[in-house]
């Protein structure tokens, strides 16, 4: 995109990327009030496709991005009275890390943490109970990749939603939440992803990621101010084939 658009269209996706920073912590600190209206405060495009997949008994992988207000997003799927977890990586400082985690407690959202012993375990619970597993793939992580185009470059992509889909049979769904000119969300629930009944799964994954990829990249360019373009997206070279780190915990319970 960079080569695509003017200096003064690039300066005003930066300007909104901030401004847009700034109105979604304006909404973490008013969420009791935004959930107490949430009718009014949220629309939603393609709701039926988490009736659908959550109507096979297996739960669902919701792939999404740092776009929009993706707390919102989390928020509401909860306030639906649909049981959703995400996968986050364990911060720094143990008190911010402890504050995120109430705070989506307090939402009905469920925070497992990769790095945890028992990640593994919360994972499969939270599937087996028809609920939502919510992850967030459009950063380079220290975590299990896979280089897939982004933007035309290849981009170091987390295989998480991808791997627990092959190796659980369940769908990914990815979702966004954009706002609206009048204010508020607009929740955009796109049709499930399913992995292919058979074949290698290591293809499987990458090309589950690809595609995933392409969807996030349609969504950032039609709400570019919207994307957090801060993180350094292309930070590390590409690599050439799909990396799983025996580390991570996770791993070995998805994809074994």
């Amino acid at each position: 995109m960079r080569n695509e658009l003017s200096a003064a269209a690039k300066e005003e996706i930066a300007r909104g990327a901030l401004r847009n920073a700034a109105r979604c912590f304006v909404e973490v600190t008013h969420m009791d009030d935004i959930r107490a209206r949430f009718d009014e405060y949220v629309t939603v495009e393609g709701w039926e496709h988490v009736h659908a997949v959550l109507a096979a008994g297996q739960g669902a992988i919701v792939a999404t991005g740092h776009i929009g207000n993706w707390e919102v997003l989390a928020a509401y799927f909860a306030g639906r009275g649909i049981p959703i977890a995400g996968i986050a990586r364990r911060m720094n400082d143990p008190r911010l890390n402890q504050l995120l985690v109430d705070y989506r407690a307090h939402n009905g959202v469920r925070t497992i943490m990769r790095e945890s012993s028992s990640s593994g375990r919360e994972i499969i619970q939270v599937l087996r109970g028809r609920g939502v597993l919510a992850l967030l793939i459009d950063q380079d992580l220290l975590a299990p990749s896979v280089s897939v185009p982004f933007f035309g470059r290849p981009a170091r992509t987390p295989v998480a939603a991808a791997t627990l889909a092959v190796r659980r049979r369940i769908p990914i769904v990815p979702a966004f939440a954009e706002r609206r000119p009048e204010g508020g969300h607009r929740l955009i629930v796109r049709a499930p992803l399913y992995p292919p009944a058979d074949g290698d799964r290591r293809t499987a994954v990458v090309e589950l990621t690809r595609r995933c990829n392409e969807i996030f990249e349609e969504q950032v360019r039609h709400k570019p101010e919207e994307w957090v373009w801060w993180h350094k997206r292309w930070r590390r070279k590409p690599i050439p084939r799909l990396d799983l780190d025996a580390d991570i915990t996770y791993q070995n319970t998805v994809l074994s």
